[in-house]
């Protein structure tokens, strides 16, 4: 996976990561709990939603990881906490993945999308192929 983003990007997610977490700096070397969810929270969303490998993560906080299995621990570390329904957790996330500034970044999965066909194309062919493909998808 390469990195789609650039440093502006990288950096509102960590500021708002911070802000959500009441922690000054997530890019320290720290190993207190609310440090620690931090980063883990911007693990995962550097990781979903600006889609950058483990190895790239790790050098955005420098020091305070020690390589990029560090990355894969935090986001399994986070996932498991969001699966069993940890509060805190949870209201985080909620918190950064509702804050305005990053709007431009987080990719939204359940958006509805506009295929114009050309004429040229039969149309029950392409609905059955993507109803195919997508099972999920709803067609209207």
């Amino acid at each position: 996976m390469s990195p789609i983003s650039d440093n502006r990007s990288i950096q509102t997610i960590l500021l708002v990561c911070e802000e959500a977490c009441g922690v000054n700096s997530i890019e320290k070397k720290c190993r207190e709990r609310d440090v620690v969810l931090a980063r883990q929270l911007a693990f995962k969303l550097l990781r979903d939603h600006l889609m950058m490998s483990f190895k790239s993560i790790s050098q955005v906080f420098g020091q305070a990881v020690k390589d990029h299995s560090t990355i894969i621990h935090g986001i399994n570390r986070i996932n498991d906490l969001l699966d069993s329904g940890d509060i805190l957790a949870c209201e985080k996330l909620n918190i950064i993945l509702n804050d305005r500034r990053l709007l431009p970044y987080i990719r939204t999965y359940d958006q509805a999308v506009t295929v114009l066909i050309p004429e040229h194309i039969d149309k029950d062919e392409f609905f059955a192929y993507v109803q195919e493909r997508y099972p999920d998808s709803e067609m209207l």
